[in-house]
């Protein structure tokens, strides 16, 4: 297994201090609580993978807490190109009852597990609305580990993954400033608003070469 990067850049220090602007670790009312997140976007490519690698990295760096990561992006699943893990067994193989979940989940770092996107033998929609399986999936997640981090589609361009976000404590939307305009990243906020799905923040990416700045 491959030890954790540790290494304090500008980056990791931007992904250190999102995890400390959320309620997380948790503590108080178990309402209160912030174990299953999700990383979405309103349109594909803004790197949605790539800030739930980091949040998982500095979540798990600090050597107290069992994280997961979860490719839940089916119709791009990148997580087992980006991290030293298998695409398979992993999130539609345990959805389909073709493995045990302990089979689909991988260990990348020390804290750090991954759950690769899996065999895609099945439209999205079909995982997707499997509402009784996805519930009691998150549940088992949640009993197991401090943090699931949960890679996914973007939701500007489809409704497929709102039964799953419905079901995590939080959503955090990424937003590429050079791409997206504002009033499209406010319909999806109130998109999100309307399903009753919490949202925690956004994340700006690409602002100009700046690097990404985080709106609670």
């Amino acid at each position: 297994m491959d030890v954790l990067p540790r290494a304090r850049t500008p980056a990791s220090e931007y992904f250190h201090s999102l995890l400390r602007s959320l309620p997380w670790p948790s503590v108080g009312a178990e309402e209160d609580k912030l174990v299953s997140v999700g990383f979405t976007s309103c349109l594909r490519r803004e790197g949605v993978s790539t800030f739930a690698v980091h949040a998982a990295v500095a979540a798990a760096s600090s050597g107290t807490h069992r994280v997961l990561l979860v490719d839940a992006n089916l119709r791009n699943a990148s997580l087992h190109k980006l991290l030293p893990v298998d695409r398979a067994p992993g999130f539609v193989d345990v959805m389909r009852d073709h493995c045990e979940l302990e089979d689909a989940v991988q260990p990348a770092y020390c804290d750090l597990s991954v759950m690769g996107a899996g065999e895609i033998d099945a439209e999205p929609d079909a995982v997707y609305g499997a509402t009784k399986r996805l519930h009691d999936l998150v549940a088992k997640l949640e009993d197991e580990f401090d943090l699931i981090l949960f890679d996914l589609p973007p939701i500007g361009t489809s409704s497929v993954s709102l039964s799953l976000l419905g079901l995590l404590d939080g959503v955090i939307l990424t937003v590429e400033a050079a791409r997206v305009d504002w009033n499209v990243a406010a319909r999806v906020r109130d998109r999100l608003h309307r399903a009753g799905i919490r949202l925690l923040g956004a994340a700006l990416n690409h602002r100009r070469r700046r690097g990404p700045k985080w709106s609670p």
